[in-house]
């Protein structure tokens, strides 16, 4: 259908919108459900491993990316983080697991 039509031209049957309503209701409880059930095994992964929560959502993201961009991003990104940890971060932080540091 035309997306330019004017407020005269338009026309919707109650019916076929409702049917698109259900539809759109249906897949979205699917998607709600799936949604979930991706928390669930983010938050059980992050759990077991130890994980920082963001940390694996950085490295789901990257490792989304095509081959190229997620090459093109690590040219990049790899160089950067070294030079934050060794010019700034590791020296401004401990290891709050370190039960040397802790003490």
């Amino acid at each position: 259908m035309d997306g330019n039509l004017s407020n005269e031209e338009f026309q919707v049957g109650a019916s076929a919108l409702q049917v698109q309503l259900d539809e759109l209701a249906d897949l979205g409880g699917t998607v709600s459900e799936a949604n979930g059930d991706l928390r669930s095994l983010i938050k059980q992964i992050v759990d077991e491993e130890g994980y920082h929560k963001r940390a694996l959502g950085v490295i789901r993201e990257i490792d989304k990316m095509s081959e190229t961009k997620r090459a093109d991003f690590l040219r990049t990104f790899g160089p950067m983080l070294d030079a934050m940890r060794a010019g700034k971060w590791d020296t401004d932080t401990t290891d709050m697991f370190d039960p040397a540091v802790a003490e």
